[in-house]
């Protein structure tokens, strides 16, 4: 059970917790536009239905993992501030 006003952060135990909300928040504004310019690229497939697949599949994971690396890299630019 979470406290009135505590985050997602403050749930898994991470602290301070202003430095985590400022990646959290950082780090999803980047998913939220990049994620819509990959359903654009996913709606090529309907397109080009041979390589439909790949164009789901590798657009979600090379944005998955770049989110990953871009969210460490802002916590420890964050941190070290």
């Amino acid at each position: 059970m979470l406290p009135p006003k505590a985050s997602l952060s403050a749930e898994k135990g991470f602290s301070p917790r202003s430095v985590h909300e400022t990646v959290w928040k950082r780090t999803h504004e980047l998913r939220g536009k990049l994620f819509k310019a990959v359903g654009i690229i996913a709606l090529l497939g309907i397109v080009f239905p041979a390589f439909a697949i790949w164009l789901i599949m590798i657009p979600i994971l090379a944005v998955a993992v770049f989110l990953f690396v871009y969210s460490y890299l802002e916590f420890r630019k964050t941190v070290s501030d």
